[in-house]
């Protein structure tokens, strides 16, 4: 970034006028001290002595004395490719039109208007490019201006605490994204109607947080319940109607419920490539949507032509340091992997993260996504201390853009945790999965779970069975970890504790599920081979205790970790949505 010219107290005669094409990366701040006529596209508009403006190079700039002589202060900057610079002043300026409007207005209606019109395009701008903090601000000058001027019980009111709503959800603070999507749901449900479009859009978006507390069941409900509203509200061959089948297609999709996914999916394509033709945005998003769901069925030559067409589209068109262009190439290159084409998928991933520096920098989330998946890949390729030390950067970096309590920094923190022991290094992977356990289960017993589980815990209440689902794989873990290390009484303390809690929910998931289930949140779930594999694990974990040295341990361990799979909520950090 490079100051090209300052003026300070500038004074200009009557009849001064200056103008300048603008220039790509040039930027002017300009404070007038006086009156002045500002040039704002082919206008001269009036402005009052202390107003500032600020010129972003994409438009002509300039000013002129108004009547008497003019008196500014200036500063004319060329920011190059210093998207850094750019962000902020993005975000300072548009933050500065939006405490204009709010001081401008005491109507609520018109606010909400306003901020639709006008904001929301650029507050989710700011989201992209991870200034969430602007955004919020934004959002909540607005909001707290409604609540003053109309109170809570109104439409414009709800409205923004849905928009908070989803800030939140950026962040990863989830309780409060929850609290608020449910409260604007219930709002629009009471003021508007169920049947309403603003209500069934609220509660497609609500569905969608339900899900990242596990409470599959609602989720699964709400399914029929939202297509059947919205077919009814917009029509059946609506654009509304295929958005929100899209929408429950990757519902299902992130269920492990494809062949649901496809059949929803399909319709969804059938109806853009009809009515917005092949070659179009939304269209090509939705091929994107479609090679995913492929690739969970195990279809990967048909997700892999699909994912190229994706990723030729958006770099044709877009160029290659666009964000759709960077996330197609991390899905390709995962299908590459997944294909077993590792020496394919590392080429394009060590270039994707490449480009991700270059456009967002090494702090935006989807960097540190396509860093773990390079870490992925790395592993697979046997060159383990490569992925530890990108995968222990990766999490670093993700505990500081995003905290240490997100979803996730929490998924990177299993993955170091397992890579760590994959290495040898079992005292730091002990440690990590014990930290690990007590962010995801903190019981009322000084934070001690297994004092919970031999005094309080109830696997007949949800939440404890929930719980309790999510915890037993990395306690499994982090036995082994710590009987690698030598630290055998500690070790067995956890491995007689994962055998109690597995002996308390599987006879309930049992009685309840039935032996195999193939709902939503256990799909394919055979808990009686859980249990009697938990069961052999730790005859051999006993033995292992006792000085012997069972051949069959490592095996008959990853075989129980493979068949109790860690809940859905922490799975290895894997691919970046399409």
């Amino acid at each position: 970034m490079n100051i090209r010219s300052v003026g300070y107290n500038s004074v200009y005669p009557s009849g001064y006028s200056m103008r300048s094409e603008g220039q790509e990366g040039v930027y002017m701040l300009l404070l007038t001290k006086s009156r002045a006529r500002l040039v704002i596209g082919a206008e001269k508009v009036p402005a009052a002595a202390r107003t500032l403006i600020i010129y972003d190079g994409s438009c002509a700039m300039g000013y002129a004395a108004d009547g008497a002589p003019m008196i500014c202060d200036w500063i004319c900057i060329d920011a190059g490719d210093d998207r850094e610079f750019i962000d902020e002043t993005f975000c300072f300026y548009i933050k500065l039109w939006a405490d204009l409007i709010v001081n401008l207005t005491d109507d609520a209606e018109l606010l909400k208007t306003c901020y639709e019109e006008k904001f929301f395009g650029y507050v989710r701008n700011m989201i992209d490019v991870y200034e969430v903090a602007t955004a919020q601000n934004i959002i909540e000058s607005f909001w707290d201006k409604v609540e003053e001027v109309a109170g809570e019980e109104n439409i414009p009111y709800a409205y923004f605490a849905g928009e908070f709503s989803n800030v939140m959800d950026e962040r990863g603070e989830y309780e409060e994204a929850k609290f608020w999507a449910e409260f604007r749901y219930e709002k629009y449900s009471k003021l508007l109607g169920k049947k309403n479009p603003k209500t069934v859009d609220a509660l497609i978006t609500l569905s969608f947080l339900w899900k990242k507390f596990g409470e599959f069941g609602i989720s699964e409900e709400l399914c029929e319940e939202l297509l059947e509203s919205t077919k009814e509200v917009f029509g059946e061959n609506s654009p509304e109607t295929f958005f929100v089948m899209e929408n429950l297609a990757e519902i299902f999709d992130s269920y492990g419920q494809y062949e649901q996914a496809l059949e929803l999916e399909e319709k969804v394509l059938k109806f853009r490539r009809e009515h917005f033709g092949e070659e179009n945005y939304i269209t090509v998003c939705s091929m994107g949507d479609m090679a995913g769901i492929l690739k969970g069925l195990n279809r990967l030559d048909e997700a892999l032509t699909l994912q190229e067409k994706v990723m030729n589209y958006f770099k044709e068109n877009y160029g290659e340091n666009h964000k759709s262009t960077i996330k197609a190439m991390l899905n390709l290159a995962n299908t590459f992997r997944k294909m077993g084409r590792y020496d394919e998928a590392l080429t394009l991933q060590e270039k994707n993260l490449n480009l991700s520096k270059e456009t967002f920098g090494e702090k935006h989330p989807l960097t540190i996504t396509i860093m773990f998946n390079l870490s992925n890949i790395l592993s697979d390729l046997g060159r383990d201390e490569e992925s530890l030390k990108l995968t222990e950067q990766a999490f670093n970096l993700s505990k500081e853009v995003l905290g240490k309590g997100h979803i996730d920094t929490m998924k990177a923190m299993f993955t170091l945790a397992d890579r760590l022991q994959k290495v040898g290094h079992h005292q730091e992977a002990a440690a990590l999965w014990e930290e690990f356990i007590a962010m995801i289960f903190v019981p009322d017993e000084g934070g001690d779970i297994r004092a919970y589980i031999d005094s309080k815990f109830d696997a007949t209440d949800e939440d404890d069975l929930y719980g309790a689902w999510e915890v037993l794989n990395p306690m499994i873990h982090l036995a082994k970890a710590l009987i690698d290390a030598g630290e055998k009484d500690e070790a067995l303390s956890w491995a007689d504790h994962a055998l109690t809690l597995g002996e308390k929910i599987f006879p309930v998931l049992i009685a309840d599920k039935g032996e195999v289930y193939t709902g939503m949140d256990f799909t394919g779930m055979n808990f009686k081979k859980n249990l009697s594999e938990l069961r052999a694990w730790h005859e051999l974990f006993l033995k292992k205790f006792n000085g012997e040295n069972p051949e069959d341990f490592d095996k008959t361990t990853a075989e129980v970790l493979k068949l109790i799979r860690h809940a859905l909520t922490y799975t290895r950090y894997e691919e970046a949505e399409d």
